[in-house]
């Protein structure tokens, strides 16, 4: 009995069973995806779960949008949440995708667009667009010198810097590593969307050498992200059911079964979950545990499945 579930347990992980798409419902002629609220945050939010509309009376894509629309109302609910309790995340370290996250969301709010430009120029007491871009590439060279010689600490530079961690709800001690980081990130940032400015008023989208990380390397804009303070509001996605994890073990596309091979399957797992109960972590799931189903499926009666009414009786621990 343990080897079967251990064998479930490393055939599911490999089919990654969280990526799924949710159960659709619907309501009227539109589809609804259900989202749960985490049971931690259900008092403060009043709230057990949302009904989010697909927009749509087509089943085909509706289940294209589900999982995304599930996905962003997770991070909403958690957002609210923190909002409400007040909770910032403290981090004294960034890693390299919240620093990605982060330098992306920074690279948005200083590059600026060619309309914004020639604005600029018009506004100007410069009288060619030559010359208006030469004086802007001396102010970039002194900002930049400036920035360096001040190791990225300015007060521009701080302003960024707090700006980004009250809009994404986190908070980096003063003197941490993850402080120094993200003021470097702030510098780094203004760099290239100055670089960017002065490729834009030379007649070309991008600049040499942008940051791929940051840039789009097409159009010079910023790369498409998810701010660092959703993907924390993000909830841990809920955890499957062994009936779930079961269904995924048998549809394995590797694997080739019969319907009877599964329906037999199913029959005999399914006693094992409901004495585990359905909803325990597999990951939880005890040497004891196995110990408990293979005493209790020991007392049962031969062929127990097939008597009058089998199915409706509950199995006693």
């Amino acid at each position: 009995m343990q080897l079967a579930l251990l064998q479930l347990t490393a055939t599911v992980a490999f089919m990654n069973p969280r990526v799924s798409v949710p159960k659709i419902f619907l309501r009227g002629n539109k589809w609804y995806v259900r989202v749960q609220v985490p049971k931690s945050m259900q008092e403060r939010l009043k709230r057990k779960e949302y009904w989010v509309s697909l927009r749509t009376s087509d089943r085909a894509e509706a289940l294209q949008h589900a999982t995304a629309a599930t996905q962003k109302k997770r991070r909403d609910i958690s957002a609210v949440y923190r909002r409400l309790s007040a909770i910032k995340e403290t981090l004294h370290e960034l890693d390299v995708d919240q620093q990605i996250a982060l330098g992306r969301e920074a690279y948005a709010i200083h590059v600026r667009n060619g309309a914004d430009l020639v604005a600029e120029f018009e506004r100007s007491n410069f009288d060619t667009m030559r010359a208006f871009t030469e004086a802007r590439a001396v102010d970039v060279d002194d900002a930049i010198a400036r920035l360096r010689l001040a190791r990225s600490d300015t007060p521009h530079i701080r302003i960024m810097a707090l700006r980004l961690m009250e809009e994404n709800g986190i908070r980096l001690p003063e003197g941490s590593l993850a402080f120094q980081q993200l003021l470097q990130i702030c510098t780094d940032t203004f760099i290239e969307a100055k670089r960017n400015e002065l490729a834009l008023l030379g007649g070309r989208a991008v600049h040499d050498a942008p940051n791929p990380h940051y840039v789009d390397t097409v159009t010079g804009g910023p790369k498409a992200f998810v701010s660092l303070g959703d993907q924390l509001a993000m909830p841990p996605e809920p955890t499957p059911s062994l009936t779930a994890l079961m269904d995924k073990f048998l549809n394995n596309p590797t694997k080739l079964r019969t319907d009877k091979t599964k329906n037999s399957v199913r029959g005999y797992l399914g006693v094992v979950f409901q004495i585990l109960g359905d909803d325990t972590p597999i990951d939880e799931i005890t040497e004891a545990d196995c110990e408990r189903v293979r005493d209790l499926i020991a007392r049962l009666p031969p062929n127990f499945m097939k008597l009058p009414d089998a199915d409706k009786h509950t199995l006693g621990v």
